[in-house]
């Protein structure tokens, strides 16, 4: 009995040794990320992989605390040349996503099942607007990017009496191909501060729904951002 039990756990432990990489078999990106509208070096910013075929690492409530590590999933931060370098990479295709205060982030605007599954759309979409890193067994990348600067969208939110609206979440929403409002900041909810001003940056040019909730009201308004920065000021009102 003891011998049918240990042929039986062999093929499993062989095919667990099988899937794990060995070090040669890894890759390397590496590169230098530039801000278009200065043409200086993009420091300190957060740079991160995102698989393509399976973008697990991308999840529409992930908030992800940085870290400077390979992990895919996790940022690794530009030096103050704007260079960086992710290692141990496993072999495939890969988003190069990077985030920098008051710059675009593209893969923002898509779902998790954009990227899973995305239409013929969204898939042209994709290819014009995010990009694509290939990394080969035991190969360097070199990965260089142009962050572009984004719009933001600030407002007030008053009650009726004048009053601010203290501590208000404002959710920012697009519409989707099929005209379906959905969250265009990855669940992240905005708070009005203790004058009921908000303010949400790094917004790419589009059209959006702004979109506050108090206690069974609903208040949106719609806006659009457009490129070069426009800030887009939106007074509200919540009566009762």
């Amino acid at each position: 009995m003891r011998w049918t039990l240990l042929f039986a756990l062999l093929p499993t432990l062989a095919l667990a040794q099988s899937s794990t990489p060995h070090p040669e078999d890894l890759g390397t990106v590496t590169g230098h990320i530039t801000c278009s509208d200065t043409q200086r070096p993009a420091r300190l910013a957060e740079v991160r992989l995102i698989p393509a075929r399976n973008p697990t690492a991308y999840d529409p409530q992930y908030a992800p605390a940085s870290r400077d590590s390979g992990t895919l999933g996790l940022a690794v931060h530009t030096d103050l040349n704007g260079g960086y370098t992710i290692d141990d990479v496993e072999p495939g295709q890969y988003y190069l996503r990077i985030d920098l205060d008051g710059y675009a982030t593209p893969i923002l605007q898509f779902t998790l099942d954009d990227l899973k599954s995305p239409t013929p759309q969204v898939q042209q979409q994709i290819q014009s607007e995010l990009q694509v890193v290939t990394v080969a067994a035991g190969s360097t990348v070199q990965a260089d990017a142009a962050i572009h600067r984004a719009g933001s969208i600030a407002g007030t939110v008053t009650f009726d009496d004048g009053s601010p609206a203290i501590n208000l979440g404002i959710a920012l929403l697009h519409r989707d191909a099929a005209g379906a409002l959905k969250a265009a900041r990855n669940g992240n909810v905005t708070f009005t501060n203790s004058r009921g001003q908000f303010l949400i940056e790094s917004v790419s040019p589009g059209d959006y729904v702004i979109e506050a909730k108090l206690a069974g009201f609903d208040l949106g308004h719609v806006t659009r951002v457009l490129a070069g920065g426009k800030v887009s000021e939106i007074p509200s009102e919540i009566s009762s």
